[in-house]
């Protein structure tokens, strides 16, 4: 019977000042899900974990319905409502886990693009049954129902999230001059902990996301020329420090402003303007001060963190690429820790039916 193979791309989430509201995709890592139509019972079944990772965070993976790769599976069968077959599914997780590449969102995406298209491609990528779908496998990996991984692996491109909770969001297709350079030493942040850290800040992170996505929509719908200007709500400030948030909002922006235009330099420029978010969670990240320090010293234009961490990535020329990766990676073995780089510029395509 019918059979198809998924990829679902790794993703950046956040890029540095865009908390919870900014992500992109990434090209040649992520998961893959196969799904296979049966007649040999109706629903849904995960036949088979393949680990294809030498990444310690995937020793402990769920390999049976605890993963949750079924629970997205069975929603999506379930929202096309087609019971006269079954599906069988199985998961090649070639990504570890706890990385800051989307490794959950790349398999949540992975699994409902999989079951969609081996039942005839009825939901629409965007469509809200989709996208509730790979948000609740988010939730069940880290206990937040968060968009900004799994909006960009699905659909490719730059996303942001304007409200996960009503799907309200914006994809744009990115220009190919910026290239992110990632290094992913071999540690696992879980998500869960890197968002704990963030509640000793002295900032209202919830209230800087809604700030800052709010800032963003009237941004997007004014023009890219129009510049941060609107006065800062003392229940964001909290505290912290009025002129920190003006940073990150000024940062959030250079960002947006950088993928949209292909203006590496503006990009680059925002990622460092994070004071509120990245240093908290580069406390969990050995070596992350010196990493950043060897980027930019041979050329790198930004650099942050990528999601939760440990990954960590730097904004740079094509040209400049190769030898800020291997100046992130030997900063990361002066300090005693093994990493792994990757290139890539922002896939615009997303998750991709590759049989």
């Amino acid at each position: 019977m019918k059979q198809v193979k998924v990829f679902a791309p790794a993703t950046i989430a956040n890029i540095g000042p865009g908390f919870d509201i900014f992500g992109v995709a990434l090209y040649n890592i992520g998961d893959v899900v196969e799904a296979r139509l049966t007649d040999s019972f109706k629903g849904v079944r995960l036949a088979e974990v393949t680990v294809a990772s030498d990444s310690a965070g995937v020793k402990d993976m769920p390999k049976d319905e605890g993963n949750l790769v079924f629970p997205v599976a069975k929603l999506i069968y379930e929202a096309i409502g087609n019971h006269e077959v079954g599906v069988e599914i199985r998961l090649v997780k070639r990504m570890g886990i706890g990385t800051g590449l989307g490794s959950s969102a790349s398999s949540s995406v992975a699994s409902a693009v999989a079951v969609n298209e081996v039942l005839g491609g009825i939901l629409a990528r965007d469509s809200v049954k989709m996208l509730a779908a790979v948000i609740e496998g988010e939730y069940i990996a880290c206990g937040s129902r968060h968009a900004d991984n799994v909006f960009p692996s699905l659909l490719g491109g730059l996303v942001f999230v304007e409200d996960a909770a009503s799907f309200k969001f914006k994809k744009f297709g990115v220009g190919k001059d910026a290239f992110f350079v990632i290094a992913s030493p071999d540690l696992v942040v879980s998500t869960r902990e890197a968002r704990e850290a963030l509640k000793a800040s002295p900032y209202n992170i919830k209230e800087l996301v809604r700030f800052s996505s709010s800032t963003v929509k009237r941004f997007i719908e004014s023009g890219t020329g129009s510049r941060f200007n609107a006065q800062i709500p003392d229940s964001v400030v909290g505290s912290g420090s009025r002129s920190v948030v003006k940073a990150y909002i000024e940062g959030t922006l250079d960002v947006l402003s950088g993928l949209l235009n292909n203006d590496v330099e503006a990009l680059g420029r925002g990622t460092l303007k994070d004071g509120i978010v990245t240093p908290v969670r580069a406390k969990l990240i050995p070596g992350y001060d010196a990493v950043k320090e060897a980027a930019l010293g041979v050329g790198a234009k930004g650099f942050s963190i990528s999601g939760s961490g440990p990954s960590v990535f730097a904004v740079a020329y094509k040209e400049d690429c190769e030898k800020v990766k291997n100046a992130m990676l030997g900063a990361f073995e002066r300090h005693k820790i093994t990493a792994k780089g990757h290139i890539s510029a922002v896939n615009n395509n997303g998750a991709l039916v590759v049989e």
